[in-house]
């Protein structure tokens, strides 16, 4: 493919977080200060239900930001925010409460952890009188389906002796029964949205337990106790409340949420990444540009799950756009896209999560030297 730039270069500076370093606003900041001022640069900082989601949708928003008393997946106290709009619209980002940056991966949040943080965020806007529920979900550090969401509004999920699983992704192979008898009725009311990061279903090889769980501190061992915790959650809920939840389609983000809570819930599963650049007007602000910069902390294989750097590359790919993606890791090797990683070779991975906006400015400058550089000679050539 032949790009060609312009005399007067437009630049889309649109990163997501770089998970445990920086959010998508600061990734922005990050780049945008480091280009130089003869480019136009428009700062647009994107999410697609993980990490930062929150920060991108409220600068775009009027409302109110609502704290609440919760716990982190591991039931450590914590105070948490979700945003009420105007119109009564609870956006609440699963990350907040339930993310993997509040605890270390050596606990094994993935089998131990629970959800019901998030769960007392929801209950909150119950309270507040939300007219909808949007709950994105990414940057998780849990994998038990959503079920401590379900505890919080009221479900029971009892063993063989009639008592409560044990929290996280290690109790669901317990489960006999369920108890609905106490579950909230206010959630049945309003309408839930789901917006996820990943396009992964629930169960299979390339389901989200199997594929980020190790991720999330899971030995290989223990992704096997989920996987089959999951598998036989699915056929409980396949025999007595009629419907198959492994192949749900985002079904497997943020440890099987959108699955699980399909089955228990009136809920809308929607991809994160289109719902949200759809809010931001990138589709118009694409069309106007000449050189996209996207980015995330590690552009791997699951980058193509639908996650919003790979939804980004698409676009751009069929305008015909030039884009770059920066990022912390490289980990795939596509030989169509431009990726630059912003260690400056042999480097702690630690030093560069501690510094990752020091390393990314200087990486913008050095890229745009290059750039800038080939600018100047496209202009003078013009002149002639």
């Amino acid at each position: 493919m032949v790009y060609s730039l312009k005399p007067e270069l437009n630049i889309l500076v649109s990163p997501t977080s770089f998970k445990g370093s920086l959010t998508p606003v600061q990734a922005a900041e990050a780049i945008s200060a480091h280009i130089p001022p003869e480019f136009k640069v428009i700062n647009l900082p994107v999410a697609d239900g993980g990490d930062g989601t929150l920060e991108v949708l409220t600068g775009k928003l009027k409302g109110s930001f609502m704290e609440v008393d919760t716990i982190n997946p591991l039931g450590k106290p914590i105070k948490a925010e979700y945003f009420l709009t105007e119109n009564k619209t609870a956006i609440i980002e699963l990350a907040r409460a339930s993310g993997l940056n509040l605890v270390c991966t050596e606990h094994c949040p993935a089998v131990y952890g629970s959800t019901r943080g998030t769960g007392k965020l929801v209950l909150s806007a119950l309270d507040q009188k939300a007219s909808t529920i949007m709950l994105t979900v990414g940057g998780s550090a849990t994998a038990d389906g959503g079920v401590g969401i379900l505890k919080e509004l009221g479900y029971r999920f009892l063993d063989s002796r009639g008592n409560e699983i044990r929290e996280g992704g290690i109790g669901l192979n317990d489960i006999e029964s369920i108890d609905v008898s106490g579950v909230d009725p206010r959630i049945f009311k309003i309408p839930l949205k789901i917006l996820c990061d990943v396009d992964n279903p629930l169960l299979g090889e390339n389901g989200g337990i199997a594929v980020y769980s190790p991720q999330k501190g899971a030995s290989p061992h223990q992704v096997s106790l989920l996987v089959q915790g999951f598998a036989h959650l699915s056929n409980l809920i396949g025999k007595y409340r009629n419907k198959q939840i492994g192949d749900i389609p985002y079904g497997g983000a943020s440890g099987g949420i959108p699955a699980v809570l399909s089955a228990f819930l009136e809920v809308e599963i929607h991809p994160g990444a289109e719902l949200i650049l759809e809010w931001l007007n990138f589709n118009e602000i694409i069309e106007e540009v000449d050189l996209i910069i996207t980015g995330e902390g590690s552009f791997d294989q699951t980058t193509h799950n639908h996650k919003i750097t790979s939804v980004i590359l698409e676009k751009a790919k069929t305008l015909n756009k030039l884009a770059v993606v920066f990022c912390g890791e490289i980990n795939q090797s596509d030989p169509r896209i431009i990726a630059f990683s912003i260690s400056p070779g042999i480097c702690p991975k630690q030093q560069l999560i501690a510094h990752a906006g020091k390393y990314l400015g200087l990486l913008t400058s050095r890229v745009f030297s290059l750039i800038s550089e080939i600018y100047m000679i496209t202009s003078k050539s013009l002149q002639l």
